[in-house]
């Protein structure tokens, strides 16, 4: 079984943003050629991807566009693929936002090599914890993107 899930999520593209589509497409061919062997779920709303970009993806969930997911954490799509992830047997997943790169190699490994004894790490913006690239046990994400416990009236953060 392989054990390296990664989830890109809060990805949103309206019609007049097609560049995001490009930057998308590059964020995951990065992340294919320096870590071959990862999972890739990806999530997202409004304007579909490049289909080449799609065929990269392991799997992946694409809604119309949800202006009630933006500025909110996209609960929704995130939960969608943690429990997708979690159907596919795995018990610790990377999460972090699909227009992004990470230029590390062999990320779990190294995820892994930070984390020790600790359940997860996620980012730090000047004081204040961040939701956009995450890493850890599955089952304590499951548990902190519950739907019912979220609070459309607060931001990402702040849920």
């Amino acid at each position: 079984m392989n054990e390296r899930c990664l989830i890109l999520s809060h990805v949103w593209i309206l019609e007049n943003q097609t560049y995001k589509k490009d930057v998308l497409d590059f964020s995951i061919r990065h992340f294919r050629k320096n870590n071959p062997n990862l999972y890739l779920i990806l999530t997202g709303h409004g304007e579909k991807p490049h289909q080449k970009t799609l065929s990269l993806c392991d799997y992946y969930h694409w809604s119309s566009f949800d202006k009630t997911e933006v500025g909110k954490g996209h609960p929704k799509l995130v939960r969608h693929a943690l429990k997708h992830a979690k159907e596919k047997g795995f018990s610790k997943i990377l999460k972090q936002r699909g227009d992004c790169i990470n230029a590390q190699s062999n990320l779990h490994d190294y995820f892994d090599g930070l984390m020790k004894n600790k359940k997860m790490l996620l980012t730090d913006e000047h004081g204040v914890l961040g939701d956009l690239l995450m890493y850890g046990d599955l089952n304590l994400f499951l548990d902190g993107w519950s739907i019912e416990k979220w609070n459309p009236e607060l931001d990402g953060m702040d849920n």
